[in-house]
């Protein structure tokens, strides 16, 4: 039987809108439920922190880490336990702001124009990383995108 791991979530008011997508790793047990509560955890803890006021870079940071902590919680041990892509995005007035983990990506669709990608495949990274200076940058390009 075939099982979608995909899931979305989306909220926002006047000001502001928010989306999440998350893709299962379908490797790894209850991927689909793994990305149905990083996506409703994600776009609910966003919608909370920006209209409790916070900066959209930390309402992202703290969406993403309390997701994390969710699908973690599913764990049934270290080696059991579901995985997920996640993308983040917020839309607003004041700008655009999207965040990743894992090798899923964001691109911004605009109503009229060329879309263009927000965010880049992690292995495109530490290519560039390794092409500019060796190893040194290849760590710190991995904590940048594991952080």
């Amino acid at each position: 039987m075939a099982v979608n791991a995909d899931a979305m979530a989306l909220a926002g008011d006047g000001t502001w809108k928010v989306g999440v997508v998350c893709d299962g790793v379908s490797m790894s047990p209850r991927s689909e439920r793994a990305a149905r509560i990083a996506a409703d955890t994600g776009a609910s803890i966003l919608a909370a922190r920006l209209r409790a006021g916070a900066l959209p870079e930390t309402a992202l940071a703290d969406a993403a880490t309390r997701a994390g902590r969710a699908v973690a919680a599913l764990a049934e041990s270290a080696h059991a336990a579901p995985a997920s892509t996640y993308v983040a995005g917020i839309a607003g007035q004041g700008g655009i702001w999207a965040c990743w983990i894992g090798d899923s990506r964001a691109s911004w669709l605009p109503d009229e124009g060329a879309g263009m990608a927000l965010t880049e495949d992690a292995r495109a990274l530490v290519g560039r990383a390794l092409d500019a200076g060796g190893h040194d940058n290849v760590t710190a390009v991995l904590l940048a995108v594991t952080a």
